[in-house]
Formats: C-alpha cells, sequence, structure tokens
C-alpha cells in the first residue's frame, strides 16, 4: 500500500534579522540627497534607514551620535522590536578646515560610531564614479569639478546631489558605484603610502554605501 500523499504547504520566505543604519551627515543637503537616493536603489525590506543632515563640525556630530546611541540603546533595553536591538551608526564628515578631526575620529572609536571622513570634501567621493582624481584641490575646485562631472550638481545653490542622474539605468549607476569604491581604496592606499592617512585627496563614503548596500 503506497503511503498517503504529503500535504503541500508553500513555506513562508525566511527574512533576514532586522536593523536599523543611522547616517549622521555633516552637510544639510549633499550627503543626505546622495545617501537617500542609495537608501531607494539598494531596498532592503528588514533595513531601516535614518538619515540626517546636522550641519555642525565633525565633534559635534560624533557627539549627536552618540546621544542617538545611548537612546537607542535604552529602548532595546525594553522593546520587544527587533529593529532595536540591531543597529549601526555612521557619522559624515567633511576635512575642510575643521579643527579636532583625530579628537573626533578617536571619540567615534571609543563609543563604536562608524566614521566616514572625505577630504577636502564629499563631492570627491562623487567625481569618484566618474573619473580617477588624486589633485590636491580644496573644496571649491573639487565642487567645481564635480559640476563638470555631472551637470545636475548645482555648486552654488543647493549643493544637492541627483544620483539618478549618474546614469541611465540602475544596472550602471552600481556599477558606477562599484568603480568609485575602486578609486577610493586606491587613494586612500596611496595617502598610507605617502604618511599621511586620510590626507588629501582621500575619501571614505564608500563604507556607509557597502552598508547600506548590506556589504
Amino acid at each position: 500500500m503506497s503511503p498517503p500523499p504529503r500535504k503541500l504547504t508553500r513555506r513562508r520566505p525566511v527574512r533576514g534579522p532586522s536593523k536599523l543604519i543611522v547616517v549622521i551627515c555633516g552637510g544639510r543637503r549633499t550627503e543626505p540627497s546622495y545617501f537617500s537616493a542609495m537608501k531607494q536603489l539598494f531596498r532592503k525590506p528588514a533595513v531601516r534607514i535614518e538619515i540626517s543632515g546636522d550641519g555642525l563640525d565633525p565633534r559635534g556630530l560624533v557627539e549627536i551620535a552618540i546621544k542617538r546611541k545611548r537612546a537607542l540603546l535604552r529602548e532595546a533595553r525594553k522593546s520587544k522590536n527587533s529593529f532595536d536591538k540591531n543597529f549601526e551608526i555612521w557619522v559624515v564628515f567633511d576635512r575642510d578646515e575643521f579643527p579636532q578631526i583625530l579628537e573626533a575620529r578617536e571619540l567615534a572609536r571609543k563609543s563604536e560610531i562608524g566614521v566616514a571622513e572625505s577630504n577636502p570634501c564629499f563631492e570627491l567621493w562623487g567625481i569618484l564614479h566618474f573619473e580617477d582624481y588624486d589633485s590636491l584641490d580644496d573644496a571649491k575646485q573639487c565642487q567645481l569639478r564635480f559640476a563638470k562631472c555631472c551637470p545636475s550638481y548645482d555648486h552654488g545653490g543647493s549643493k544637492a546631489i541627483e544620483f539618478v542622474s549618474f546614469a541611465d539605468s540602475d544596472e550602471d549607476r552600481i556599477a558606477m558605484i562599484d568603480a568609485a569604491t575602486g578609486r577610493a581604496i586606491d587613494g586612500l592606499q596611496r595617502r598610507v603610502d605617502e604618511g599621511t592617512p586620510n590626507g588629501r585627496p582621500s575619501t571614505e563614503a564608500f563604507l556607509v554605501v557597502n552598508c547600506l548596500r548590506g556589504n
């Protein structure tokens, strides 16, 4: 006698652990507009992303990040929401002429806050989507160069980055991100070899992109 047929049921999809990613930016428009586009590009159902542009110096950003972390830890102790138990916090800032950069980085390290610094400015990361760039230009010159690479960027106005204008398809945009990441890593290594870690020009912006992407 043959065994009775098994009842076939569709398994529920297995979701990964929920996660909150907090990105606190020094710029009010440039960085938030770019990372908001990453949020749309790398849609992750199990990831919630919180992006802010606070317009503060690096140390001030780290202090805000520490306060946010303390609040999240308090919520996690009394919450059943998995988002509150699994989070990552990043601060994104330009080197510019800000003092206390090293102090800000050390404070972030001790507090387990991620840091993504761009020297001289975040627009360097934008340029690397289009071409290699190893010039000692200051922030203004870097912004002008990015405007030539990406005409939708208004260096004299809002300075928001319209990432969708970089290419005609998401596939091409992702390829540009991959190229920019490789160039940024090479640039950071050149600065280390020269004895000037995080010197001009260099950017760690890809670290946040990789986090949002799930890498």
